[in-house]
């Protein structure tokens, strides 16, 4: 009876020690993505003087699967938003958030985005960066 009672402890303490192995994944599994990759391109509009559109591709890194592709216009020194929601693999919805803001002299643009669950920031970047004609 002590080597049964021996054998289901062991078996426990394995599953605990996979547990905390695996832990990091905990928020992959409840459908969150942890290791998001967002890619921004920033460019003017063709028929629209002083417009541009900044198309972001956010994809999972673990798995290279793309989950949204939001875009969105902007007029030079005008602000512009766009959200977009994906459905993480165990159904939770999160959102992307891109803003985007061109100086008004066309010379430079300014992107954040932002990855959302609920009201909570998983994560946020913000960059400025030269435009190039």
């Amino acid at each position: 009876m002590t080597h049964g009672r021996l054998r289901a402890c062991g078996a426990s303490l394995v599953v605990v020690v996979v547990a905390l192995v695996q832990g990091s994944s905990v928020r992959a599994a409840a459908g969150l993505m942890e290791r998001p990759s967002i890619e921004i391109a920033v460019h003017p509009v063709a028929d629209k003087p002083n417009q541009y559109e900044c198309k972001a591709t956010v994809s999972d890194l673990a798995t290279g699967q793309v989950v949204a592709t939001p875009r969105v216009r902007s007029v030079r020194g005008e602000t512009a938003t766009i959200k977009q929601g994906f459905v993480g693999s165990g159904g939770v919805l999160q959102v992307v958030e891109v803003i985007l803001l061109v100086s008004t002299d066309g010379r430079s643009a300014t992107y954040e985005t932002r990855i959302l669950q609920g009201q909570v920031t998983l994560q946020r970047q913000r960059v400025t960066f030269n435009l190039t004609s």
